[in-house]
Formats: structure tokens, sequence, C-alpha cells
């Protein structure tokens, strides 16, 4: 029974075609030996003498083209040591690849492979802080042998070359190749077997009915392609009965793609459906003036001083430098802590207003900064003054025209 067992096997294995090996998907757990250069000294620790050999864990996930080519993602993990003078420190190596592989026999039982491969080595030890990484290139070599359609034990050896450092590493593995299948097309539906006509009864023939052939829909969103007016809707989006994805906000960006669905009608969106947001900016001024050597302010500022806390209270990340200044007259001393002086009032008089005073800074310069001549009355009043500029951005949804 075993031989004949074999033979089916054998013979089940020769009729897997090169069309059916082509675009599949592999995974292949590994375990075996990873054999570390004697001159390997990573700067895990200083002085070293290398690493041992440990023992690798990998699985890697393939693809292939063709029966004989694939390509190959790798990911390795082996626990060591390093050898140091006073004791052995645990080290951590982290092995990651891409290879190229060529299966000489693809499609027998038993067929014999050559790979080619880059990658990086991260080692990492307990005693330091950092790791680094190496680059490699390798090859190898290995054999399959099919248990069956899915599954092929794999043994391999390798050789990792790392230039940067011109260590060689020695790999053995050997573990599974998994099949996992191919993405296919759906298949055209089967054409029924002919029936046998039975005698006729009565000279009636008698007809057997055919099951209906259900209508194509090649891009699987449940409307067929004679009614499909966009026959190419990714996968999962949801589709209106003319196939065309749903667009609930009527932003122009469909419901799929839409990362701000529920924008409001008229407003203009980027290609992810979220507003297009326009900002302005505002400033606001004030400028109050005061009675000679005093910090009485000439006239009535509540007007002056309202329209800067309103301001201020509608943009409350702005912060404003209050400036106070006074004119020539009078000592530089006397007029700094005038010009202070002054500077504060204003900060006090916005304060009480409901601005919050971490807002405001209040700076007297004397009479260092004038802005008319000093030698007429009508120009040092102007310089007897508080000064602020606030400036603030807004922001507003910008609208179809």
């Amino acid at each position: 029974m075993s031989r004949i067992h074999s033979l089916a096997l054998g013979v089940s294995l020769a009729l897997l075609t090169g069309s059916a090996l082509a675009g599949v998907v592999t995974i292949s757990p590994l375990v075996g030996y990873h054999d570390f250069d004697k001159k390997t000294q990573p700067d895990l620790t200083l002085p070293a003498k290398g690493l041992d050999e440990g023992t690798h864990y990998a699985i890697g996930l393939g693809y292939r083209f063709t029966p004989a080519w694939s390509v190959e993602a790798n990911l390795g993990r082996v626990k060591t040591q390093e050898d140091a003078p006073f004791g052995a420190v645990n080290a951590r190596v982290r092995g990651e690849s891409l290879d190229a592989l060529y299966r000489f026999n693809a499609d027998s039982r038993l067929n014999p492979y050559v790979l080619l491969g880059i990658g990086r080595n991260i080692y990492k030890a307990d005693n330091a802080a950092a790791s680094f990484t190496n680059g490699f290139g390798e090859t190898g070599g290995g054999l399959m042998w099919a248990l069956n359609e899915r599954i092929n034990l794999r043994t391999e050896a390798r050789i990792q070359h790392e230039p940067g450092k011109s260590w060689n590493n020695l790999l053995a593995l050997a573990g599974v190749e998994i099949n996992l299948g191919k993405f296919a097309k759906a298949a055209a539906p089967a054409t029924p077997e002919p029936v046998a006509v039975q005698p006729a009864v009565a000279a009636t023939p008698v007809v057997t009915p055919v099951a209906p052939v259900a209508p194509a829909d090649d891009d699987r969103d449940g409307v067929s392609n004679d009614q499909d007016r966009c026959p190419n809707t990714p996968a999962g989006a949801a589709v209106d009965a003319k196939g065309c994805p749903l667009d609930n906000d009527k932003d122009g960006v469909a419901d799929y793609q839409d990362k701000c669905p529920d924008t409001k009608a008229g407003a203009v969106v980027d290609a992810q459906g979220c507003y297009v947001v326009l900002k302005n900016s505002e400033s606001i001024a004030l400028n109050v003036q005061f009675v000679t050597g005093k910090t009485e302010i000439v006239g009535d500022a509540s007007a002056e001083l309202n329209k800067v806390a309103e301001f201020m209270k509608r943009y409350p990340n702005v912060n404003v430098t209050i400036e106070g200044h006074t004119d020539s007259r009078g000592k530089p001393a006397k007029n700094q802590t005038l010009s202070q002086q002054r500077a504060d009032a204003v900060r006090e008089a916005l304060v009480k207003l409901g601005v919050d005073g971490a807002r405001l800074k209040a700076v007297g310069y004397g009479a260092g900064q004038p802005v008319a001549d000093n030698k007429t009355e009508e120009g040092r009043a102007k310089n007897r003054r508080v000064v602020a500029t606030a400036k603030g951005e807004s922001e507003a949804i910008k609208m179809k025209k």
C-alpha cells in the first residue's frame, strides 16, 4: 500500500503544472544554527573576543513569479553571548533580508535551489545602551522535498558577508515551506454537463432546464457589468444602484476617500473631502495721550480701551506689549519712571475690562522714542503717549462662488 501511495503522490505532484505553481504565496518557518565570525567585535563590550554560535529562528514570506523563480523576505532572530574577559555578555541579533531563489526541477517532488540576497544584522547587548547595524550580502543553497501539494520539507545553508567589518557568518536552517495558494480571478461558470434526453411520452419531448448563469461582476461591488457605470470601484467601497461610490455629503469626494464626511453644502474641500480654510490677519492699535508730568489720560479713552479689550477677547492667543513714552522735559530718570507708570496705568485699565494680565506687558521707554518735535507744545503732546498694537489671525471656510 505504501508503494501505491508514494506512486500516487508522485503522479499528483507531476500534474501540478507550471501555471499552477506560478503566482503562489509561501510562508517558511525555519530554525537552525548560526555561527558568527570569530572576528566579530561589535562594540557591545570592549575588549571582546566575538559572538558565540546560537540557535537561529526565522520566518520567510515568499512569492513565486514562475515555477523556478521566487522572491522571499526573511526575518530572523538569534540570542547568543559575547565572550568578554570577565564573563559572558548576553547579546541579541536580529536579521532582515530579501532574497531571490531559483529552483532546479521546480515541478518535481525533489528540487534543489540556490539563493542570493541582501540584508542587515542589528546587534544589541544587554550591557550596551544602543544597538548598531551592519549590512550584508548573502548566498546559499538548499533542498525542497514535497510532502504533498501544500507542504515542502526545506533544508538550506547560507553564508552572510558583512563588508563593513569583513565578517562571514554561517547559517544552517531546516523547516517547512507552506503553499498558501494564490489570488485567482473568479472562474467562469461551469458549463452544465449534457443531459440525456428521455424517450418522449405520448410524443411530447422532455426538456431539461439549464440553470441560469449569474451575470459577471468584475469589481465585485454587487452591480453586474452590464449595469455598472463605475466598473473599477475598489474592494469594500459602498456603491449606489449604478455601481458608483457613494458621496453622502455631495462634496465630490467619495465616502471611502472622505476624511471629513459631513462637510456643509457649498464649501470648497480638498482631495480628502475636508474644508479649505482661509486665514485672515487683523490688527488693532492703541494710542492714548497724557497730561504733562502725570499718568492722567487726556480726554475720554474708554472707547479706545474697550476696542482693544474686545479684540483681545476675540483672539485669546494674542499677547500685547504696552509701550509708555514721555516728552523731553524733565530728567531722564524721572521720565523713565513716568513712562513706566503710564504703561502700567493702561495695562490696569485693560485688566479691569476683562483682559488676562498675563497677556499684557507694560514697558516704559522714557523720552527716547519721540514721534514728533519736542520743541513745540503740539509735538510734546504727541510724545506723551502710550501705544500698543495687537495682531490676530482669523479663519474662515472657503465657499464656492
